[in-house]
């Protein structure tokens, strides 16, 4: 069969299971792109036909890869993880649940328009297995291995760029780094020696299932005459300093056990250590930045009085304010608070979905507040089990590579990526709420990845900026500037070994 008529059957296959698509997709974001704060829209139809062509019938922006690209029904090796959760960018056939469908449906179209067939070998490499999963890595690379991508747990790209593994993104044909389907905050803070070695973004759906915020009880908002922390967020007001006044007062022993429990009515509730990244993150204090001779080191907000005074004024919230539960070990959460409706405030990840669909209180969802009303920007942060996508340095045809990345991701943004964030988290968790919607779109639209985040496996953990930082809020210790003194030098040489790698 000729590579034409090869290409027209899949897009037959292709445009029958797009059918089953359709009803979902009728719920995408109309007219373009929409500025989070302001609701106006950029792009979509202007009238201008030259114009309007860079638009789909949804309003959605479309990629500028050459309809003509034709790789002949090559099979696209990509050796992927088992990430856990649903359908993260890869799933062998459609089974009628909507998010896993869309993502096969958008792999049938990028097949059809790249003329090849995609196959996904996954094996274990999350968190606990990442060195293994490099290990195979690695040695696909130079043991003459098959591989056309790797889509990989977060921290395993970094480890492969210092390894050797991956090749720089930067100077292949195809990719098109401006446009929405990619993290730019995860591309700025990852570039090395001014080049990208590895993106992610609406291509991975853990992107959106790892992304970081608040969820608060409407209900308790109401019955404690709050004012709507949303609308706070929408005047610009949603500071630290106005979320800690919030809790304050709302504790109430609800099971009669002594001293804060689970049971408990509290203002603040957080069932992991990892959540705590947030707090850091939305604040707008970078832990590290290019110097002059680009290479990264800690900042001075970050080593200073500024980080001190916020890690200070969260111990004295959490630990002795007696309006908030936290807990870090295992079986001592604060998860059932949260999902009972017994917090105010509730430190979530998107992965948390499932979890609380059924429950019989009215939530809402908010980003993690400003330091003060001056920062110009609300920021996320993202978990580490999200995917990152590299190219292998052994692979076979990178420009091919690089063309099927692109379509993946430029297809996820118009298709998987809206029916999962749509659908399931804004549609569900919000109950058509347009507020709580703006409220996601906020969210999203500012997610922040620092360097020590993505390349954290090249550091002694305990030794690093993220758990130097975390460590200092889960053990109440104001002891700031002293002991990331202490660990400047060492962190400083980390990040510039890394910029070096290669």
């Amino acid at each position: 069969m000729n590579a034409t008529l090869l290409k027209r059957t899949r897009f037959t296959v292709c445009l029958l299971a797009c059918l089953l698509c359709i009803g979902l997709l009728a719920g995408c974001k109309q007219g373009g792109d929409a500025d989070p704060t302001t609701g106006d829209v950029q792009g979509g139809t202007s009238g201008d036909p030259e114009e309007d062509s860079r638009y789909d019938e949804n309003g959605y922006l479309k990629d500028r890869l050459d309809p003509n690209l034709d790789f002949g029904g090559e099979t696209f090796e990509i050796l992927g993880w088992n990430s856990g959760y649903d359908a993260d960018y890869y799933v062998e056939m459609s089974t009628g649940d909507t998010v896993s469908d869309a993502v096969y449906t958008r792999n049938l179209v990028v097949q059809d328009r790249m003329g090849v067939t995609l196959k996904t070998t996954f094996i274990e490499g999350n968190n606990g297995t990442q060195s293994q999963w490099v290990a195979t890595a690695m040695q696909s690379t130079y043991g003459g291995g098959k591989y056309d991508l790797f889509g990989c747990y977060s921290m395993c790209a970094g480890t492969l760029y210092t390894q050797g593994g991956i090749q720089s993104l930067s100077t292949m044909n195809h990719l098109d780094f401006e446009m929405p389907w990619w993290s730019a905050s995860l591309i700025e803070m990852s570039k090395l020696n001014d080049e990208v070695y590895f993106v992610t973004g609406d291509l991975s759906n853990a992107f959106l299932y790892n992304l970081y915020f608040l969820l608060f009880n409407k209900d308790m908002v109401s019955a404690l005459n709050l004012e709507d922390p949303r609308q706070v967020v929408l005047d610009d007001a949603w500071t630290l300093e106005k979320m800690t006044e919030m809790t304050r007062g709302v504790y109430l022993d609800n099971d009669g056990v002594p001293g804060l429990s689970t049971g408990d009515r509290v203002g603040f509730a957080s069932y992991g250590e990892v959540h705590m990244d947030c707090f850091l993150a939305g604040s707008g204090i970078s832990m590290a930045a290019p110097n002059a001779d680009g290479v990264f080191e800690l900042t001075d907000d970050f080593l200073g009085v500024k980080t001190q005074e916020l890690i200070e004024t969260l111990n004295e919230w959490l630990w002795d304010s007696g309006d908030c539960l936290y807990r870090v070990t295992s079986g001592d959460t604060a998860y059932d608070t949260i999902k009972q409706g017994s917090a105010l405030f509730g430190a979530v990840a998107g992965s948390t979905i499932k979890s609380f669909r059924e429950e019989n209180w009215e939530y809402g969802v908010l980003p993690y507040p400003k330091l003060n009303a001056e920062q110009p920007s609300y920021y996320t942060n993202l978990g580490f089990a999200y995917s990152n996508f590299c190219v292998p340095i052994n692979a076979s045809d990178p420009d091919m590579s690089a063309a099927v990345l692109e379509c993946m991701a430029s297809e996820s943004y118009r298709s998987s990526a809206p029916t999962l964030f749509e659908d399931c988290m804004k549609s569900r968790w919000s109950a058509g709420d347009e507020v709580d919607s703006q409220m996601f779109d906020i969210i999203k639209s500012n997610i922040y990845v620092d360097v020590n985040r993505v390349f954290s496996s090249s550091f002694v953990w305990r030794q690093g900026a993220v758990a130097l930082f975390r460590y200092s809020l889960t053990g109440n210790d104001d002891n700031w500037i002293s002991k990331i003194q202490g660990q400047k030098d060492y962190i400083n040489g980390v990040l510039a070994d890394i910029v070096e790698a290669q």
